[in-house]
């Protein structure tokens, strides 16, 4: 095998390429020539609707959209193939934590910093101890500074509102 490798490295090439390939298309052309046209579907409309301009929603987001209406989805992870629930991950996550109450502090830590890490930490707290008054509470007040930074969309504040609400429910249901 040795020798095979080290005669094929220092053996000089000769011959010029007998045919040279460029493949300067664009995408739209080369999925007309490899697909079946009854399998194609365009999605060019898209580009006019106004409920998908950046206001509302990032190009991101209409991107995920798009891929996962066409084409299904996943995320390249192996362990998201076929996952555990995420309420079953958020208990694991929150026993690593040192406790639901651990997840609660580090969000609450991290609100003013980064509120997208403190989203993720609430969400792991509301899906492992949704009954819990301190992460219902956290729940709101993450959310709310969510919704208040710059950088959040129509679409994502009600994603928010949502969750808020699903809080706030539980809130007065215990209050009963």
């Amino acid at each position: 095998m040795a020798l095979t490798l080290g005669l094929l490295v220092t053996q000089p090439v000769c011959a010029a390429p007998q045919r040279i390939v460029s493949l300067n298309l664009c995408i739209d052309q080369l999925v007309l020539m490899l697909a079946e046209h009854g399998r194609i579907a365009s999605v060019s409309y898209l580009a006019a609707d106004p409920s998908l301009r950046e206001q509302y929603v990032s190009v991101e987001d209409v991107s995920k959209m798009v891929i996962k209406r066409y084409t299904g989805w996943w995320d390249d992870l192996p362990s998201s193939w076929s996952p555990a629930s995420l309420e079953a991950q958020a208990v694991a996550i929150a026993e690593l934590a040192g406790g639901v109450d651990a997840l609660v502090r580090a969000a609450r830590t991290a609100i003013d910093g980064d509120v997208v890490m403190a989203c993720h930490l609430a969400d792991w707290a509301w899906l492992a101890a949704p009954d819990d008054p301190a992460v219902q509470e956290l729940v709101l007040d993450v959310y709310e500074a969510r919704i208040v930074d710059p950088a959040s969309n129509t679409q994502e504040m009600l994603a928010y509102i949502d969750a808020m609400t699903a809080a706030r429910r539980r809130q007065l249901a215990a209050e009963r």
